[in-house]
């Protein structure tokens, strides 16, 4: 490994082969890869990629809001833009939004317009969110200077719970806050379980009007935005009236290449964190990443219209179709191990009774135990992501080795 910097260059060969032997070392992920938040991307994904990037095009901006092109790749973008939004429950002249590098620029971005829009008035200000939350949201709670920052607890389903959500938003109210960042989540990381958000959206309109306070809700949808649409009646979109941002990611069960997320708000939010610039046709941005590669767009353009509702909604029956086989398993060996799960998410959390995994079984299918904060305890938790290259047969094979592991 070189540590200096080179003072002449080396023949293209001796760099392909060095390349090459890099690429030959790395495999797709396996069948027993079974806590990875994504899968192997499409061919034509890739394929879509590869077309542009001899041309190195740049998609700053917004292109929901310029009112005019900026090239073929961004109007791309656009339709991603649209139609996703228009999957969240959103019209054309209702939305904004941009491709983003993942859930956390999301995340980031959502709370950066909130708390922005809400500080206008200048009354103290509470991030609300629970211990399950993406670390991503105190990441932003940092950078954007937020002091008060509160876990919310959650309820059975371990979700927020909105009865417990509605007690603490009145006490912060009697202490002088008046302005409430939330951040809900649809899929947590560690349990796959969802926060309400129709029965918060209901608490909100009726604490805005009772107590004259201000919200702006963010939701986490990383990993649900793209499962809960396509199988569910539920909406946790913007038919609720309190929703203002979300963010989603296409990498995770969108068959694209890492990273290609989307974040999306309510039209002209992003007013609120826009910055001039003199030098460039657009004349403004209003984006965490600013510049930033236009082949994502010919991605995630790719495969929305090659999937299409029914062959998302395939996909995702097909990852659902795994946890109930292990579900199966589980239950017929009375194994004494407790699972969470929430029915529509193809995650699975569980916990062994007085054991932990071997060390080789954690290596083997790639889980390592979480510490969770569940009803004000800590427990140790395994968590699965049932991905379309997991397989009944490395399903089963797991469920031989834990009880093998109850055996001795």
């Amino acid at each position: 490994m070189s540590k200096e910097f080179p003072k002449t260059g080396i023949p293209e060969e001796n760099i392909r082969s060095e390349l090459l032997k890099i690429r030959k070392s790395m495999k797709p992920y396996s069948e027993n890869a079974f806590r990875v938040y994504s899968t192997n991307p499409d061919p034509l994904a890739i394929e879509a990629i590869s077309y542009f990037l001899p041309f190195n095009k740049n998609n700053i901006g917004t292109h929901t809001r310029t009112g005019k092109t900026m090239g073929a790749l961004a109007d791309l973008e656009k339709e991603v833009i649209l139609m996703i939004g228009n999957l969240m429950g959103a019209k054309e002249n209702e939305i904004d939004g941009y491709i983003t590098q993942g859930g956390t620029e999301g995340n980031i971005t959502g709370l950066w317009i909130g708390r922005n829009m809400l500080r206008i008035n200048n009354s103290k200000l509470c991030l609300l969110k629970t211990t399950l939350t993406h670390y991503s949201v105190e990441k932003a709670a940092d950078l954007l200077n937020i002091e008060k920052v509160v876990d919310i607890p959650c309820n059975a389903e371990y979700g927020m719970d909105s009865v417990k959500l509605e007690k603490k938003i009145k006490s912060l109210s009697q202490e002088g806050y008046q302005n409430f960042l939330i951040a809900l989540t649809l899929g947590y990381n560690t349990t796959g379980t969802v926060d309400p958000v129709d029965e918060i959206d209901s608490v909100i309109k009726r604490l805005e009007k009772d107590l004259k306070i201000k919200t702006y809700v963010h939701l986490d949808a990383a990993i649900g935005g793209l499962i809960y649409p396509f199988i569910s009646e539920k909406k946790f979109d913007f038919n609720n009236h309190s929703l203002n941002s979300l963010s989603t990611d296409l990498y995770k069960t969108g068959f694209t290449p890492r990273n290609s997320g989307v974040f999306l708000c309510r039209k002209n939010l992003q007013k609120y964190i826009e910055r001039f610039i003199s030098y460039l046709p657009y004349k403004r941005d209003d984006t965490l990443s600013s510049s930033r590669s236009s082949n994502e767009a010919a991605s995630c353009w790719s495969i929305i219209h090659f999937l299409g509702k029914e062959g998302f909604r395939r996909h995702i029956l097909h990852c659902l179709d795994l946890k109930k086989y292990f579900i199966s398993l589980l239950e017929e060996k009375k194994l004494p191990i407790k699972y969470i799960s929430d029915p529509f998410m193809p995650i699975l959390a569980f916990t062994l009774k007085d054991k932990m995994l071997p060390l080789y079984l954690e290596k083997k299918h790639h889980i390592e135990p979480i510490p969770l904060l569940l009803d004000e305890r800590e427990e140790y938790h395994y968590t699965i992501i049932f991905m379309p290259h997991i397989t009944k047969k490395s399903l089963s094979e797991f469920i031989t080795e834990l009880t093998e592991i109850y055996k001795n």
